[in-house]
C-alpha cells in the first residue's frame, strides 16, 4: 500500500500528504506573515475627516443669509454658506473647510424652526417654518431682466479679454465673482437673481459660454469656436451646425450648482 509520511504540524491546523508529494490544492494552507504596520518612511496615515460640526445658531444664520440672497437653502448650498461663514478669508478662491453632512442633516431635522424637505438628485432643503419664500427660480426660462441690463452686460462682457473674465464654472461661485466686481448692471439684484442671470446669459443670450470648464465671454467659448468652424467647413464643425463630437454647434451646456 501507500506509505504515509509523518504528520507535519501547521499553526491552527494539521495537514499531511505522501512523502515527496505535493500538498493537494483543496487542502493546502497558505501561511503568510502578518502585514507590516505603516512605517515612517511610508508617510503619515490618512485620516478621513467628516468636517466641521456647526451649531444650530450657525445653521440658522446661514439659512437667513440665503433668504436675503434669494437662494433656496439646498443642502449643497447650505454647506457652502456654512463653510464661508467659518472661513470668510477663503471665500474668493480659497480652500473652504468641509462640513459634516450627516451632522448638519441631524441638526436641521432636530430644529423646530426648520422644515427639511427632499429635493431632486437626492438633495434636500431646510426652509424656515412660517417664513415667506422668495427664492430666485434659477432654472426658469422666463427672462425678468430689462433689455437695458442685457445691453450693458453685452457691452461690458464682450469687451473683456479671456484671461480677465475667466470665471468658475459653478453658477453660485461665478455669481459671487461677478457681484464682487461691483457691476452697475447687476447692482440691483440679489445673488440668487445673478445666478439666474448667468444661466440666461449662457443658454439664451449667448453673452457668456464655456471653455475648459470655466465661464468666459461668449466670443472665447467652445460653442463660438464650433460655430465659426461650421461656417468655414473646417474640422471640428460642419455646415449643418453639428460638430465632430456630435453636439450641436449652437447648443450650450447648462450651468451647474457645483461650487
Amino acid at each position: 500500500g501507500t506509505t504515509i509520511g509523518p504528520i507535519r504540524p501547521f499553526k491552527g491546523s494539521l495537514q499531511w500528504w505522501p512523502p515527496g508529494g505535493v500538498e493537494p490544492a483543496a487542502t493546502r494552507t497558505e501561511v503568510t506573515a502578518p502585514k507590516a504596520l505603516p512605517s515612517a518612511s511610508r508617510g503619515p496615515r490618512l485620516v478621513r475627516r467628516r468636517g466641521l460640526k456647526p451649531e444650530v445658531r450657525e445653521v440658522l444664520a446661514a439659512i437667513e443669509s440665503l433668504y436675503v440672497d434669494q437662494l433656496k437653502p439646498l443642502g449643497r448650498i447650505l454647506r457652502k454658506r456654512l463653510a464661508e461663514q467659518a472661513a470668510p478669508q477663503e471665500v474668493m478662491g480659497g480652500k473652504l473647510p468641509d462640513i459634516d453632512v450627516k451632522y448638519l442633516h441631524e441638526v436641521c431635522l432636530g430644529c423646530p424652526r426648520l422644515l427639511v424637505e427632499p429635493e431632486e438628485a437626492g438633495d434636500c432643503s431646510a426652509v424656515l417654518v412660517g417664513r415667506q419664500e422668495d427664492f430666485a427660480d434659477i432654472f426658469s426660462h422666463d427672462d425678468p431682466f430689462p433689455e437695458d441690463c442685457w445691453a450693458r452686460a453685452a457691452d461690458y462682457l464682450g469687451g473683456r479679454a479671456k484671461d480677465d473674465m475667466q470665471l468658475p464654472g459653478g453658477r453660485y461661485t461665478c455669481a459671487q465673482m461677478l457681484v464682487e466686481r461691483d457691476l452697475s448692471f447687476l447692482s440691483d439684484f440679489a445673488l440668487g437673481q445673478v445666478c439666474h442671470f448667468i444661466q440666461l446669459a449662457i443658454s439664451r443670450h449667448k453673452i457668456l459660454g464655456y471653455s475648459g470648464g470655466s465661464v468666459v465671454p461668449y466670443a472665447y467659448s467652445t460653442s463660438m469656436v464650433k460655430e465659426q468652424r461650421a461656417i468655414c467647413h473646417e474640422p471640428g464643425g460642419s455646415a449643418d451646425g453639428v460638430g465632430q463630437d456630435g453636439d450641436a454647434a449652437g447648443s450650450l451646456p447648462v450651468a451647474t450648482w457645483d461650487v
